[in-house]
């Protein structure tokens, strides 16, 4: 009797679990249709003839499309890069919602105060308006208005393609392409000429190559002797000098007093000149100059830069950079005598 009381509460379990199932699956399958077939109305990238995003900081800026390019609605001169234009038009067109929000206040999710505004118009007048609201930290997930009473959730990589500035969209200048192993030498001075060290590569006629440093931040008293240099330290200095990261464009025409003084840069703290050999058009290895100034450092560890010849002003990480402007001379110059 036991037995089959047992058999037929398992086979009640069994029913039981086999109809949850068909439920569950029923209402996962249309809840995945309803998510493959959910919509808002997105313009296409060809469509888009202007972007403005916007911020609950009211910081704004607004990309016109101009022919076969970009401009910056508050500068025509800003120098717009325009296939980062074209990449966030493409970023608008690509808007797909997670899932759909059901019920709730408006209110609560944020877009009274929206985190960012997105207006993208196309070539009929046409207004698409897209409202970031609060991020919901359990899922993950942004809630999105588009201008109606739905509400939908965005994915967070999504949704961070649009928190950006004009800068972000900038044609920056470029340093050289310089290879580490064709520099001839590093000087590194302060504006002034008070303090400077200078680190060489000297070639020799039995096809070695030495190095050898010098300059009053080694030795105050004895500027112009020079001290041999571990080519390992020497060449990682070399590195160090030719890839370093420009991190952010932050002024992209300094080009009177004012402004250089703001970040340091009418009296630059230091000057570093890297001196290389590369390989002209002619097909002849000729050798060129290259120069960066230093300005005043941040809170935040960063150091404003500018390059020869640009008028534009960089952030770079103030540690990175470091590791050139002032080395290790006790490490540099550890040479073992052979």
């Amino acid at each position: 009797m036991n037995r089959k009381r047992s058999v037929l509460i398992l086979c009640v379990l069994i029913l039981l679990f086999g109809a949850a199932y068909v439920i569950v699956n029923h209402h996962s399958t249309t809840a995945q249709s309803t998510q493959d077939t959910m919509s808002f109305a997105i313009p296409t990238p060809a469509e888009i003839q202007s972007v403005e995003i916007s911020y609950a900081q009211d910081d704004a800026f607004c990309i016109l499309r101009d022919g076969s390019g970009w401009l910056l609605e508050s500068d025509a001169n800003f120098p717009l890069d325009d296939s980062l234009c074209s990449e966030l038009c493409a970023a608008v067109s690509a808007l797909q919602a997670v899932r759909e929000v059901e019920g709730g206040d408006r209110d609560a999710f944020g877009f009274d105060t929206p985190v960012c505004q997105i207006l993208a118009i196309d070539a009929d007048g046409t207004q698409y308006s897209y409202l970031l609201g609060n991020y919901n930290d359990y899922n993950g997930l942004y809630y999105l208005s588009c201008g109606e009473d739905s509400v939908y959730m965005l994915d967070a990589e999504t949704a961070e393609r649009f928190f950006i500035g004009a800068y972000d969209l900038i044609e920056a200048d470029e340093a050289p392409n310089i290879d580490a192993q064709d520099v001839r030498s590093l000087s590194v001075q302060s504006a002034s000429g008070t303090w400077q060290y200078t680190l060489e590569r000297l070639d020799t006629d039995d096809d070695t190559t030495t190095y050898q440093v010098s300059g009053s931040l080694l030795d105050p008293d004895m500027p112009d002797f020079w001290y041999a240099a571990d080519p390992d330290e020497a060449l990682s200095i070399f590195k160090d000098a030719t890839l370093l990261y420009l991190y952010s464009c932050v002024e992209y025409c300094a080009d009177d007093d004012q402004t250089l003084a703001s970040y340091g840069l009418l009296e630059p703290t230091a000057q570093a000149t890297i001196s290389y050999e590369q390989e002209a058009e002619d097909g002849q290895i000729r050798q060129y100059e290259f120069c960066y100034d230093f300005g005043s450092q941040t809170q935040d560890g960063y150091i404003y830069v500018r390059m020869q010849d640009s008028d534009m002003v960089f952030l770079a990480y103030y540690n990175e950079a470091a590791q050139f402007l002032s080395p290790d001379f006790q490490t540099l110059t550890d040479v073992d005598d052979e």
